[in-house]
């Protein structure tokens, strides 16, 4: 980054490095929630889940610069398997939920994702999108128990290997890295897919915070789409660079 932020606000090179200093310092606060929900996820289940579930989704032959994709409402299992995916140099990214399946079915094929992250909501049209995307290999479940040839999270989290070497492939994540795919809203022709990278990010959160600053230990309200990068920025990597308590909240 050009400039650093506020005296006394943690800088990094990456989303990854963002996130594993923050879970180091605020390790026993709280990080992710539900609106409506007791469980509450400090910094350190966070990252302890993402470990997990990175090693999972490697197991799976998710790898550097494999795109993971996700179908799910606001909530905090989003959280932990796009941030999974994030130490892996995979760009986690989301369907919009109210696109039709032709639609879903295009922008997978696009990102050529091989797992898609959902819940049983979604389920029957998750189902669907493998059917018709050659790519698409793994249905991941979050909620429930995982019906027959898809996979839960306690499944992921099994797969992975115990000699999984976690810290090389966060670490092995560079700025220039693709951090997350955007898809456009489609008002001026075919939705077009944007690369963003972990240094854009960084970047945006910089200028932001110059300007409008924020509080570091605060709290967030995660309501708008996963698809959007209004939510991702200010609701997961916001949070991450500066130690915020992420809300969850499914319907507005």
């Amino acid at each position: 980054m050009s400039a650093p932020l506020r005296p006394g606000v943690r800088t990094a090179a990456t989303m990854c490095e963002a996130f594993q200093r923050t879970a180091a310092e605020l390790a026993e606060k709280p990080a992710l929630r539900a609106y409506g929900d007791a469980r509450v996820w400090t910094w350190a289940e966070y990252a302890g889940a993402v470990r997990r579930l990175a090693a999972g989704l490697s197991a799976l032959g998710v790898g550097h610069g494999d795109p993971v994709a996700s179908l799910l409402v606001n909530r905090p299992e989003f959280h932990l398997f796009d941030t999974a995916a994030m130490h892996l140099g995979a760009p986690g990214w989301s369907l919009y939920n109210t696109s039709t399946l032709e639609q879903m079915a295009r922008a997978l094929a696009i990102a050529g994702s091989r797992v898609l992250v959902t819940e049983h909501a979604f389920l029957e049209r998750a189902l669907a999108l493998r059917e018709r995307v050659d790519a698409l290999a793994h249905v991941i479940v979050v909620d429930g128990v995982a019906p027959a040839g898809t996979l839960s999270i306690g499944d992921v989290e099994a797969a992975g290997a115990a000699s999984f070497d976690f810290a090389a492939a966060w670490r092995g994540v560079a700025p220039a890295d693709i951090l997350t795919l955007i898809f456009t809203s489609g008002s001026s022709g075919t939705p077009k897919c944007v690369e963003l990278t972990h240094r854009n990010m960084l970047a945006k959160l910089c200028a932001f915070d110059a300007v409008y600053p924020l509080t570091p230990g605060g709290h967030t309200i995660s309501f708008l789409p996963r698809a959007h990068i209004a939510d991702r920025w200010n609701n997961q990597y916001g949070p991450m660079l500066f130690g915020q308590t992420v809300t969850c909240l499914a319907d507005a």
